[in-house]
């Protein structure tokens, strides 16, 4: 039988974004620089501009991209659609097409130079997190502990393997 590891707001929490944005973190996590810029997909549909740009984004703020960017935040939306010339009502329509998130979760995780764990990752991290086990017994702590370890990969790769 499964151990659930986090409560239904632990999980929450851990896989989503928060109700807002401060002004400070929108400033730094949700400016494009120049290699941002040059990411964005230019010749894509107008919703999967800024849909891109957001996982872009939530990447570097977060550590992970949330599943569903329709509950990113509305001044994080409206601090970006500006900066691509776009009103941010054109979200809506994101992702035009099926394949379309996944590829702009592919490009957004090679842009922050991401990569998938190796088997011996996930070893050398399940040695490791057992050590954490031994010292703490608070679930959400030891998911935040590893979680850090692996640049935030998100809540679902973690809970996945570990319960």
């Amino acid at each position: 039988m499964p151990v659930r590891l986090l409560t239904d707001a632990e999980r929450a929490r851990f896989s989503g974004f928060p109700e807002e944005v401060p002004t400070e973190d929108l400033h730094a996590h949700f400016t494009l620089m120049g290699r941002d810029r040059h990411a964005v997909p230019v010749t894509s549909a107008p919703a999967n501009r800024p849909g891109f740009v957001l996982a872009l984004c939530a990447v570097r703020y977060l550590g992970f991209c949330p599943e569903d960017l329709s509950d990113c935040p509305t001044d994080a939306v409206w601090y970006v659609a500006p900066q691509l010339g776009l009103a941010p009502e054109v979200l809506r329509g994101y992702p035009e097409r099926g394949q379309t998130r996944t590829e702009h979760l592919k490009r957004t995780y090679a842009h922050h130079g991401y990569r998938r764990p190796t088997s011996s990752d996930l070893r050398d991290l399940f040695g490791w997190l057992v050590e954490r086990a031994l010292e703490h017994d608070d679930p959400a702590l030891l998911v935040r502990l590893a979680a850090e370890r692996l640049l935030r990969p998100g809540p679902n790769l973690l809970c996945g393997w570990v319960h």
